[in-house]
């Protein structure tokens, strides 16, 4: 075979040369891009930017288009000229497609007016809500009560409020309103329900039809006393108001 390319005409043996290492070349660069076997679909202001991960380096990307990345987790970095950058950590798997949604932060006046130009107002509206919904998990994590609530009954109806004490961890309250303020019966209902629920009164702030539900502490110390005038037997307030 070695004697047969030998005897080969120059130009016949260039061409098989190049023929050669060009198909070497494609087979390398193929088994380079099957490296790139996840997806990210970028959100993003501004438009054009360069993303970095790894051992990618400044790649040129544009918003609102696939990009192939490699499985794995990365952290990668989105830069613009005039914008800080932004950098996020992302697991992802092979084959998988991941979302991601953000905005960089403008410095100069140049990259300002790009940043309030209409056409970025529905990734605007979408971290908004990423920021909304990501607030109500955090919220969520601290506070599984919530996820039970609102719980309604043809007798009371418990809803998460705003916690009324200031010392302590709690960052939310349970409101309970009765239809019979005088019957102490549905409040029992209402706070059965609860324990049903798996939530412990003790670690919220309670309101009755508007009305503080005292600790035991606070009653034993005076600093709850029970309402004046026309009020059932069960209603406090505290003695400072």
């Amino acid at each position: 075979m070695f004697n047969i390319f030998t005897q080969l005409d120059r130009k016949v043996k260039i061409a098989i040369i190049s023929f050669v290492g060009i198909s070497i070349s494609l087979i390398i660069y193929a088994i380079y891009l099957l490296q790139f076997d996840a997806t990210i679909y970028v959100y993003s202001i501004p438009d054009n930017l360069t993303m970095s991960y790894g051992d990618v380096k400044n790649q040129r990307i544009s918003s609102r288009k696939d990009i192939k990345v490699k499985h794995g987790n990365h952290k990668f970095t989105f830069s613009a000229n005039g914008f800080e950058s932004y950098t996020t950590e992302i697991n992802i798997n092979k084959n998988e497609k991941k979302n991601i949604i953000f905005a960089l932060e403008p410095i100069t006046d140049e990259a300002k007016k790009e940043y309030a130009k209409d056409k970025y107002t529905d990734i605007k509206e979408g971290i908004a809500g990423k920021k909304s919904r990501e607030a109500t998990r955090q919220l969520e994590n601290k506070n599984p009560a919530i996820k039970s609530l609102p719980i309604h009954s043809k007798d009371f109806y418990i809803f998460p409020c705003d916690r009324y004490r200031s010392e302590g961890d709690k960052t939310i309250g349970i409101c309970i309103t009765v239809t019979d303020y005088f019957n102490r019966s549905q409040i029992d209902d209402a706070f059965a329900k609860l324990k049903e629920k798996g939530i412990n009164q003790e670690d919220y702030d309670i309101k009755v039809n508007n009305r503080i539900w005292p600790t035991e502490k606070e009653k034993s110390t005076g600093a709850a006393v029970q309402c004046r005038g026309s009020n059932p037997d069960w209603c406090y307030t505290y003695r400072d108001i």
